[in-house]
């Protein structure tokens, strides 16, 4: 039997795997080359903050669709169905307001949520009203549409078990 047999459990002989081929030197300096992980160190390192800040990423990158929604409710249901693909257990969820107009005066105030199911993002931006600069009713009733909207996707979500965050995912 040669080095590179073993006997199996049966007597029976199997050829162990070659070995590695040498990893050539990046450059003058690396005269050793990257050392793979053993006894789950790839586990453990995927444990690590900056491993899962990696992964977060690498969700996005792969994203190649969006599917986007303006309403809210719409988007609730969707997320139900999805409730189980949902990749890191994570739906985003913000504001985004658009800066006033010249001379205007006002902000248009959207509520953006968002998750990443097979490599898709699938967003809503819904249109919570406008915020004058003076305080008058027309803004109350936009802060107030605001909070209940971000209220309703933190709700939902946390009833099948996803994590809310801030933030929204990234143009494609």
């Amino acid at each position: 039997m040669s080095t590179a047999e073993t006997k199996d459990r049966a007597g029976a002989t199997v050829a162990d795997d070659p070995p590695a081929p040498p990893q050539e030197p990046r450059n003058a300096n690396d005269a050793e080359p990257p050392k793979a992980p053993v006894n789950g160190e790839a586990a453990a390192a995927a444990k690590r903050p900056a491993a899962r800040k990696a992964a977060a990423t690498d969700v996005v990158a792969r994203a190649s669709v969006r599917v986007t929604f303006t309403a809210i409710a719409e988007w609730l249901g969707e997320l139900a169905g999805d409730a189980d693909l949902v990749e890191e257990r994570i739906v985003r969820v913000t504001e985004r307001r658009t800066p006033p107009g010249t001379g205007s005066g006002m902000q248009t105030v959207e509520v953006v949520a968002g998750y990443v199911v097979r490599g898709q993002v699938v967003e809503c931006a819904e249109i919570a009203g406008t915020v004058w600069t003076a305080d008058d009713a027309t803004s109350k009733a936009t802060e107030d549409q605001r909070g209940r909207l971000i209220q309703g996707v933190e709700l939902t979500a946390q009833e099948l078990g996803l994590t809310v965050r801030g933030g929204r995912f990234g143009p494609l």
